[in-house]
């Protein structure tokens, strides 16, 4: 807030653009970026994980990922735990689901 802040007063004061603008405008448009970047990110992975537990594929996918590659990832231990979690709840629908409709 303080660069924002700092940058019109210093428009107000002078009555033109100053050079702090170029960097303020170059920051919002990082943040705007990393912005959609991380929706398109988690938007593809939701998307991978419903069409991987749609066809059957989600269980084969963890394991693969759980499988020793040598050396301890931190993400993909992340991703298997965050597959598994979705694979019970795919699982748990299916339960109620069937107890609902059968």
């Amino acid at each position: 807030m303080g660069v924002e802040h700092h940058t019109l007063q210093e428009y107000i004061r002078t009555d033109r653009t100053p050079p702090e603008a170029m960097f303020l405008n170059a920051q919002s448009q990082m943040w705007i970026f990393a912005a959609y970047e991380l929706l398109r990110t988690w938007r593809a992975r939701a998307k991978d994980i419903i069409k991987w537990a749609e066809n059957g594929g989600l269980e084969m996918k963890a394991k693969s990922l759980e499988e020793d590659q040598g050396f301890r990832h931190r993400k993909v231990n992340t991703v298997v735990r965050k597959m598994s979690n979705a694979l019970d709840l795919t699982r748990l629908k299916l339960v109620q689901f069937h107890a609902t409709y059968a």
